[in-house]
């Protein structure tokens, strides 16, 4: 049995090791080596929005799958992985939060009378979240950015589903 094969989109003579496995091919693999497939898979995500979408619910999906079985490894993982692609992408985060802060000054506000109230001790963070009752690090959700310092303390979970719950009123109205 050959040990290598050739790729069709880059025609380079490669280990069997890097195309993966397909068992309806005559050799058990792909006619497309891995690097070429990635490229590939990730041209098509950029370009076609409907798999753009599909794959970030599969990815949903699986983070979902991954937190009810291995809750305390998978945010292990997660923050390791995050600090990761912050140091990775720093100049990207950064234009991206200086740009929602442009977008969003009234947000951006509240959050820093937030921050510097919680630093004063005017506001309290706790330690667990006021709908769930989950402990760990709470954030401060606004209902109403004109009133900063009124504020419910949420779990990121609680937070992202009120955050959408909002998103969802104002897309209605």
């Amino acid at each position: 049995m050959a040990k290598s094969k050739t790729c069709w989109k880059c025609k380079r003579d490669l280990p069997l090791e890097d195309f993966h496995i397909l068992r309806t091919s005559p050799d058990g693999r792909q006619n497309i080596c891995k690097s070429c497939k990635s490229e590939l898979c990730k041209e098509r995500r950029q370009s076609d929005p409907r798999v753009r979408e599909s794959c970030r619910k599969a990815q949903q999906r699986y983070v979902r799958r991954k937190l009810e079985t291995d809750k305390q490894g998978f945010r292990e993982w997660k923050r390791q992985h995050d600090r990761k692609y912050r140091a990775k992408n720093r100049k990207k985060i950064y234009s991206v939060i200086a740009l929602w802060k442009i977008e969003n000054p009234e947000k951006w506000k509240a959050e820093c009378k937030t921050r510097n109230a919680i630093k004063s001790g005017k506001l309290i963070r706790p330690n667990t979240c006021s709908l769930c009752g989950e402990e760990g690090l709470i954030q401060a959700h606004h209902y109403d950015y004109k009133k900063p310092l009124d504020v419910d303390w949420l779990c990121s979970e609680c937070h992202a589903q009120q955050d959408k719950e909002r998103r969802r009123y104002y897309d209605f109205l």
